[in-house]
């Protein structure tokens, strides 16, 4: 689950005039129906009744302790990079919102949401494509989507709740579960990158012909 990427991208134009209608599945073609990796990999942090102080240090070091500097303080680096991923989700769920709507939505406004408020805003631009692709293909681009979105949606929550009991209970908080966070918003904007790269081919060209892109 451990994801290290930390690279922003901010959007900073409009999606394409008329974004690429899906590949057209053969009429003879039985589309296998999509299973969601929510079912697999349910977003939870699992720590045994015996954690202990010391495998929470092992289990910080053998995942972060080669990029963090002596002396630096391990929760404060850790809400940095929970901070810097969650500007990452955040973007791409806007990169997202843009080229659905080919440039119909204030990338000013998209900004003060939140990732609960781009998740309802994304579950409304999904559908508003859906007559563009292919109909055999509808349900499970619809249901795929709607499973990433739950997982962003789910991530949030855990975040939430994980950074208010920090807050209002440092001590009896786990370095490790600042930890799962950090990686858990990491994959929730990777498996949702993915997936949208993976039925919008345009997608990634025009990620990739933006002035954010290639300034990153």
């Amino acid at each position: 689950m451990s994801n290290k990427r930390t690279k922003l991208v901010t959007p900073t134009q409009p999606g394409p005039a008329a974004p690429a209608k899906l590949r057209e599945a053969s009429a003879a073609e039985a589309e296998p129906a999509y299973k969601s990796g929510l079912d697999i990999d349910p977003v939870l942090i699992h720590l045994g009744r015996d954690w202990t102080a010391t495998k929470d240090e092992e289990y910080f070091d053998a995942t972060w302790g080669a990029y963090i500097t002596e002396g630096e303080d391990h929760y404060e680096f850790m809400l940095a990079r929970i901070g810097a991923n969650i500007q990452e989700l955040g973007d791409t769920l806007d990169q997202a919102a843009l080229f659905l709507s080919a440039g119909g939505v204030d990338p000013a406004v998209l900004d003060l949401l939140s990732i609960a408020d781009k998740v309802v805003l994304l579950r409304k631009l999904f559908v508003e494509y859906l007559p563009q692709v292919p109909s055999g293909h509808q349900r499970n681009y619809l249901f795929r989507f709607n499973d990433h979105l739950d997982q962003c949606e789910q991530i949030e929550a855990l975040r939430r709740t994980v950074l208010l009991k920090f807050l209002l209970n440092r001590s009896n908080t786990w370095l490790s579960e600042l930890v799962h966070v950090a990686d858990w918003i990491a994959t929730g904007q990777l498996v949702f990158e993915e997936g949208i790269d993976c039925e919008h081919g345009d997608f990634r060209s025009w990620r990739k012909s933006s002035p954010a892109e290639k300034t990153d």
